[in-house]
């Protein structure tokens, strides 16, 4: 999915590209394959449709979030656990039960 999905970290001005690339750099020393995140500057904004919004709440058991999403968030939640929105979590468990 790396090719098909860009990832990014959009800036709203130049003070913000250098600590945005910098943290990519750190965050590469615990990964093999190289990070494709780009720093791009932020220009426009629209909206996706409507199918894609929230689409790992509306579908966690759907292949696609099984097998790229959940094992993200695992690796997520164990190292930044004190800074999730546990009512959010709690939200997203009960409606997979």
């Amino acid at each position: 999915m790396r090719s098909k999905y860009r990832s990014a970290v959009y800036t709203f001005n130049d003070y913000q590209v250098i600590p945005a690339k910098q943290a990519i750099e750190i965050l590469q020393k615990e990964f093999e394959d190289p990070i494709i995140t780009k720093v791009i500057p932020f220009k426009t904004f629209k909206l996706n449709d409507q199918q894609y919004l929230d689409y790992y709440y509306k579908n966690p058991d759907k292949p696609f979030c099984k097998t790229f999403i959940d094992p993200k968030l695992k690796i997520l939640l164990k190292q930044l656990s004190s800074h999730v929105d546990e009512e959010k979590l709690k939200s997203s468990e009960r409606q997979r039960l």
